[in-house]
C-alpha cells in the first residue's frame, strides 16, 4: 500500500476520494475535509488519527441527532445531519434563531427512531450566543474596592482633624449660643442662671442686660 503522502499528492484536482475512510478533496496545493482546508501534513496526521484504524474517530454523524433547544428545555426541531459542513449550517441556524444545539445518542424501537438521555450541549452553539467562557471570567471578576483618600503627609492629616473638631465646636456653640453671656465666654444651662450670673459677675452691666433681654 502506497504511503499517505504518496496518495494525497497524487490525487486529482477537484476530484474527492475516500482515504482510510476519510474523504479528501485536492485544490492545487490544499486538502479539504469536510469542505475546511488543510495542508499536505495536515491532512496525514488528521487520517492518521480519525480515519479508518486511525487513534480516535471522527464526530459520529450516522448515529447521532442533533436537537435545535429553546431555553431551558423547548425542543424546537430535531435533525440528522452528513457531515461538518451540515453541522456548521446548523450551527448558523441555531446563531440566527437565537437557539442552542444538543446532541444525542438515537435507537430504534417499534421501527421507530427516538433521541436517548442524556442530551449533550453543543458548546460551539454556546459561545455563538454568549461568546467565550473567558468573556463571562471578565465580566463577573470582583469589581476593587474602593480605596480612602491618600493623606500627603502628617501635617495634612492633623490639620483636617483640627477644621473637623473647631466646626463641630462652632456647631454646638450656636445651638446653644442664647445662653452665653453677652459681657464674657460664659455658657449657662438656663436664662435664669445666665441672669443670675450677669447680675453677681457684672453688676455694673446689669440694668444694660435687663433692657436688652
Amino acid at each position: 500500500m502506497s504511503s499517505l503522502s504518496t496518495q494525497l499528492e497524487n490525487l486529482q484536482d477537484g476530484k474527492p476520494k475516500n482515504i482510510r475512510g476519510v474523504l479528501v478533496r485536492r485544490e492545487y496545493e490544499q486538502y479539504f475535509i469536510d469542505d475546511v482546508p488543510h495542508s499536505l501534513d495536515a491532512t496525514i496526521e488528521f487520517i492518521q488519527e480519525n480515519g479508518a484504524g486511525g487513534k480516535k474517530r471522527g464526530f459520529a454523524y450516522d448515529s447521532v441527532a442533533f436537537l435545535l433547544v429553546k431555553a431551558p428545555s423547548k425542543v424546537v426541531s430535531t435533525h440528522q445531519i452528513r457531515d461538518r459542513k451540515c453541522h456548521m449550517e446548523l450551527l448558523e441556524i441555531a446563531k440566527s434563531k437565537k437557539l442552542m444545539v444538543y446532541f444525542t445518542d438515537v435507537k430504534k424501537v417499534g421501527g421507530k427512531w427516538y433521541t436517548t438521555l442524556p442530551w449533550i450541549v453543543d458548546f460551539e452553539s454556546v459561545d455563538n450566543l454568549f461568546g467565550p467562557v473567558e468573556n463571562f471570567n471578565n465580566e463577573y471578576k470582583p469589581k476593587p474596592k474602593s480605596k480612602l483618600k491618600k493623606v500627603d503627609s502628617k501635617d495634612d492629616w492633623e490639620e483636617d482633624i483640627v477644621d473637623i473638631i473647631e466646626t463641630v465646636k462652632e456647631i454646638e456653640l450656636e445651638g446653644i449660643k442664647g445662653l452665653s453671656c453677652p459681657f464674657c465666654d460664659k455658657i449657662m444651662n438656663s436664662t435664669p442662671g445666665r441672669t443670675l450670673h450677669v447680675k453677681s459677675k457684672h453688676p455694673d452691666k446689669y440694668d444694660e442686660y435687663l433692657l436688652s433681654k
